[in-house]
């Protein structure tokens, strides 16, 4: 199993890139360079912890690729300011989006939650909030 560090990385790492993706694709759009700079400056583990929570709840949706999530659900209030942010940028965009630009999108938040859950399964603290977490997505992905 990865260590922690790694799939820390690897969970800022995917979360920074496809910032810079977006900001590629949409270069006109200086929200995206704002919320990439908000993202950023954070807490890496406050972020890890805010998107198991925020989006979490919705992996079914994610692994089933079904767009509701990013045309409705996404719209509800998070718990982070950075996601409502996030969330509701790319809601915005999904409608403009092609074929592409949305598959790498499903591959972004489908690899994060697969993070977020090893994250939680490397974790030796075993306390009711991790396991919540980890059930959470594990029944997600299962549907």
């Amino acid at each position: 199993m990865a260590s922690k560090v790694k799939i820390f990385q690897a969970f800022s790492n995917k979360l920074n890139n496809y910032l810079i993706y977006l900001e590629k694709q949409y270069p006109d759009d200086k929200d995206i360079t704002k919320i990439k700079m908000s993202i950023n400056i954070c807490d890496k583990k406050f972020i890890l912890d805010s998107f198991i929570q925020n989006v979490g709840p919705y992996a079914q949706f994610i692994f089933t690729k079904n767009e509701k999530y990013f045309i409705t659900e996404s719209n509800s209030e998070f718990t982070n300011k950075y996601y409502n942010e996030l969330s509701n940028k790319i809601r915005i965009l999904w409608l403009k989006m092609n074929t592409i630009q949305k598959d790498n999108t499903w591959d972004t938040f489908q690899k994060l939650l697969l993070f977020a859950n090893q994250f939680y399964n490397n974790d030796n603290v075993n306390n009711d909030n991790n396991n919540d977490k980890q059930k959470m997505i594990k029944a997600a992905r299962k549907k």
